[in-house]
Formats: structure tokens, sequence, C-alpha cells
């Protein structure tokens, strides 16, 4: 290592350093890297480096920090550095005597105060009335959901275990993701919005077909200490540390995931707590946790098939509501092991949609083209036998609303986009000729 000199001189020396970078060159961009990869790093050196890269660039400070670099001790140097680039942003701290990041107390602004979420309690009703907006024809799930929050609210849960662990099962395209997304941007949005669905905050999906074999769950857990991707950190716990307030995970097609990983589950269901790859306790008491899954699908089709069709005999009144939900349950029970089922608080069956809730999911997505339209400075008249059109052709009963989503995007936004920059035009107009939309200028 190169000769050290006295602190004195090291100290002019970074003073100067510190002139040049004008309290600038740490963009924040560098600094949301540095203080995501901060709790991945083991040793301070690693860190200071990291925090000193970040601000010079690795040309320069490979430079300064070299050994080969006679005029001054890299350690030193490598020290007074950090000094400065914490003096600039207190944010990068690390606290020698723990060997741990150490973020800066502060005081919390009025302007922090007026961001807080209001009490639950008093947002309920705004809530309750968000849900039933956005999410069609599943009035009895979202009562269900209701009543947790009320208890949520009202403090009567186990303050052990999450706030609430859901399993939503039914036919697809009936709105079980939507209703986790719509939750989540009612409880972090004093005033939600339905554009607020598409990217709630505190909102995480777990896509459980990426971790089907064993291996794969570390892409999700984080590698242990001293294998390869363990300074990748760990996504899900991170997730919890970043949101302590809580969040919704929303753990999609649950039953594809290896049992290793329902295993994990099981544990974050029952204490509400989970370990990172180095082993630290993360808290997740504040969480929601919502599963879905379409298993069943084809039983309940098969099942109501039967019913309604008997050979030989007259078609009795049967309730296919009924039926279709008991099949789903019953595929539940043989896919989910009984000590993961008696995790979860609720196991709520969504229902087929029906034509009135198809007429309500279509007024909401043209409502949606409708303010985009406008916000551009364009009108859009949609008559009644476009509206018929699109019921008829783009409702399909396996993809549910999906199927209705894709069809209004293929079949109107798509050739309306196409029509405003060829035709310089303002008004708009989509008719249905023989079930078939047709999509011209409004004169």
């Amino acid at each position: 290592m190169a000769e050290q000199l006295p602190d004195t001189t090291v100290n002019l020396f970074c003073a100067s350093i510190e002139k040049e970078l004008s309290f600038t060159k740490l963009q924040k961009s560098n600094i949301v890297k540095i203080t995501k990869h901060r709790d991945n790093i083991v040793f301070f050196v690693d860190y200071a480096k990291l925090v000193i890269y970040s601000t010079l660039g690795k040309k320069q400070a490979d430079y300064i920090l070299s050994e080969g670099n006679s005029s001054i001790g890299s350690t030193h140097v490598l020290f007074e550095l950090y000094w400065i680039s914490t003096a600039i942003n207190p944010e990068l701290a690390w606290s020698l005597k723990t060997n741990k990041k150490e973020a800066p107390k502060r005081q919390t602004t009025v302007k922090e105060e007026e961001s807080v979420l209001a009490p639950l309690k008093d947002r309920l009703p705004n809530i309750e009335k968000f849900l039933r907006a956005n999410v069609i024809g599943q009035d009895e799930s979202i009562d269900t959901v209701l009543d947790i929050l009320y208890r949520t609210a009202t403090g009567l849960l186990d303050k052990n275990r999450p706030r609430a662990v859901i399993l939503l099962t039914g036919p697809s395209g009936s709105g079980k993701t939507l209703l986790a997304k719509t939750l989540c941007a009612a409880l972090y949005n004093n005033d939600p919005k339905p554009e607020d669905i598409d990217s709630p905050p505190n909102f995480l999906r777990i896509d459980c077909t990426l971790y089907q074999q064993r291996h794969e769950i570390s892409n999700l857990i984080g590698s242990p200490l001293g294998y390869v991707g363990s300074d990748l950190g760990s996504p899900l716990p991170e997730f919890f540390k970043n949101n302590p307030d809580g969040g919704v995970v929303l753990i999609d097609e649950a039953e594809k995931a290896h049992s290793s990983l329902h295993k994990i589950f099981m544990g974050l269901f029952d204490y509400g707590r989970i370990k990172d790859n180095k082993q630290n306790d993360i808290d997740a008491k504040n969480s929601i946790f919502i599963m879905t899954s379409n298993a069943g699908s084809k039983e309940a089709a098969t099942d109501v098939g039967k019913a309604t069709t008997p050979l030989g005999f007259a078609v009795p009144e049967v309730d296919i509501t009924k039926i279709s939900k008991a099949s789903y349950r019953k595929a539940i029970e043989n896919l989910f092991a009984p000590e993961m089922r008696g995790r979860i608080d609720e196991i709520l069956v969504f229902n087929n949609l029906d034509e009135e809730s198809y007429k309500k999911i279509l007024d909401i997505e043209l409502g949606k083209i409708h303010k985009n339209m406008t916000v551009n400075g364009y009108r859009l008249r949609v008559t009644n036998s476009a509206k018929k059109a699109i019921l008829s052709r783009g409702v399909s009963r396996e993809l549910g609303a999906r199927e209705l989503n894709h069809y209004v995007r293929n079949n109107l936004t798509k050739p309306l986009s196409k029509l405003i920059i060829k035709s310089g035009a303002s008004n708009f107009v989509c008719r249905g000729i023989d079930d078939e939309l047709v999509v011209e200028v409004d004169k």
C-alpha cells in the first residue's frame, strides 16, 4: 500500500475534491442505486467504494484509490471521500459501530404530514364506493373484503398475523386480479381514481408460473450468502422493507408454485414475518395477501353441463351458480394441502359475469377512452348499435372480461388511432353495422 500521509495533508487534498464536486456530481439516480444495494453489502470498505465510484466516476475513482498513486494513502483517501459523500447526502450514512447502514433521523415536515393517508376508518365509505364502481358482478366477494377492512380499522384482527390472507378462485376474466389492484389503489390513495388501478402503489405481483421449480424460488426470496446471486438481494423481503406501512401482495395462479414456495407462504401467513437471504427478520404484518387460482374451471363447466342437460329427462330448475362454486371449492381442496387452507382467512369464489355486468364493464372501458380523447382535444361518439356489436362479438365465456377488453382495443382503439392521424379531424363516431364496428369521422 502507498505511504500514508498525515491526516492534515489528506484533509486538504479531500477538501479540493469536495470543491470540485460542487455538491452536484452525486445525482439522485445514483443515490437510489446506492441505497438499493446498501443492504446487500457486508463490509464497509465495499460500501464506501460504491459511494465514491458513484460520486466520481470509475476513471477518476480508480486513479485516486489505486495503490499506485504514491502521493497519498489510498485508505485515508477512501475514508475521507466517503465522509464527503455522506455529508452531501446523509441518507447514505453507515454506522461503523454496528457495521450496518444507519438512516438519518429527521423531523417530519408539515408537507410530509399532509401526505400521510387518512385513518382507514374514515376512508371506508370511499373505499367501498370505489370497489363497487370498478369491480363488477362480484358484490358478495366485495362484501367479504369490506368485512376484513372493518375488522382491520377497529383493531379486531390477530396482530401476530398479516391483515388478511384471501384466496380468490373462479372463472378466468371475472375480476380476481382487478379486485386486488383496485383494493390496493383504494387503500393507498386518499382520493383513488380509476387510472390508479393500472399501477397502484404498495403493490407486488408474484407470478407463480415463474416459480414451478425449486431452484427458481431464490429469484423471489434471494440466494443464500456465498451463493451466486446473493448480492442481488431478496425481492419479496425487500418489498416489505420498502413498504413498512403495508401493501397488497398478489400471488397469481398460486396452485402452480412449487411446494417449497407454498411452505414459505405458510410461514408468512402464520407469523407475518419472513427472513431475507441474510437471515434478517422482516415484518410483513401490515400487508394483505391475495392468492388467485383458476383451478376448477373445466370441472365447473362439466358439472354445470351435466346438471342442465341430463340425458332422457326433462331439465329441472337448477342453481348454476351453486353448482359452479361447489366445483371450484372442490378443486381448491384437491390442490392445496389442509395446512395451507387452514392459514387462509377467506376463500372467495367469483361469479360468472352476466349480461348486465358486461354492459357495465363496457361502459367503464368506453369511459376511459372518452377521457383520453377529451384530454387530447378529440371527441368520440359511440352509438347503441356499436355497443350491441361489441357485446355480441366481444364476450367470451372462457376469457370473460379480458376478451371484451381485447375486442375494444383491436376493433375500436386501433382503427380510431389511425384515423385520428390520417384524417386530422377532431370528432369521430363508432357505429355497429351487421355486428361489425365501423369507426369514421363524425360530420
